[in-house]
């Protein structure tokens, strides 16, 4: 008999969140737990296949102040937990979902309380509608829709038109960063379920999201991403002229839009 979706959320919330997490904070109230209890949430709202896009995950101050302390991303980590969980159990979003990490005081520690919601206001905003697919057309009409794109060093405007771009000092990756700092192959872009994810790809030093090291972070636009010593922008469907005034506000030196994707650094 074929496993229903509410008899997988505990197995595909360990499965997603296994690893650092729980590693660093063995011993506390650790997102396997977080997790399951919100694609539980999640699967008992679902409507017509639609999982719920709007979360508050309610846990004890204590718990609530260690997690944004030591876990700032929780919220964006929560998410693509609840994507990742719909795409599994072949279920629909309308629009990335929405989580807010809130502090109840009638909360004991350990505790965790989810609230879900099917919010129209929210999915009319973000108009994207994820469920699953492995049409590479659609796939590649998704991925010029959004529009996306890197400003490198404040001067280099990189398009991201493919499912997945590789960053690297090599030269076969899609975008050549020729800095000694930056690893032959450093980091990857790829698209899951709507949005753009960065991976580091084992690089040596390591990448940062708005200064944070990261194995992998969801990317929003006017996330600042760093490669070493090399800074990169991403942006989301801004037209040519946005696009030329904001290379321009990052760095005060010419902005230029250009074709090829080799960044050499000038820096010597």
């Amino acid at each position: 008999m074929k496993e229903k979706p509410i008899d997988q959320f505990e197995a595909i919330a360990r499965r997603l969140v296994e690893g650092s997490f729980n590693r660093l904070f063995s011993g506390r109230l650790d997102m396997t737990e977080i997790s399951a209890e919100l694609l539980r949430v999640a699967e008992s709202g679902r409507l017509d296949g639609m999982l719920p896009n709007d979360y508050q995950v309610a846990l004890s101050p204590t718990d609530y102040m260690f997690w944004r302390e030591n876990q700032p991303t929780i919220e964006q980590d929560l998410a693509q937990i609840v994507v990742d969980f719909s795409q599994r159990a072949d279920l629909s979003l309308i629009g990335w979902p929405q989580v807010e990490l809130t502090a109840d005081t009638g909360l004991g520690r350990n505790q965790v309380a989810v609230h879900a919601a099917h919010n129209a206001a929210s999915a009319e905003e973000t108009g994207i509608l994820l469920r699953p697919t492995t049409d590479e057309r659609q796939i590649e009409a998704d991925v010029r829709q959004l529009d996306a794109f890197l400003i490198i060093d404040g001067k280099h405007h990189v398009p991201l038109q493919r499912p997945v771009v590789t960053i690297g000092r090599r030269a076969n990756n899609d975008v050549v960063v020729d800095a000694a700092t930056v690893s032959r192959r450093h980091a990857q872009i790829h698209w899951r379920f709507g949005r753009f994810i960065i991976t580091d790809l084992g690089s040596r030093g390591g990448t940062f999201v708005n200064g944070r090291r990261i194995d992998e972070c969801i990317l929003q636009p006017g996330d600042v991403i760093t490669l070493s010593d090399k800074s990169l922008i991403y942006g989301e469907g801004l037209d040519e002229t946005r696009r030329t005034r904001t290379s321009a506000s990052l760095d005060s030196e010419a902005t230029h839009l250009f074709t090829p994707i080799i960044v050499t650094d000038q820096s010597d």
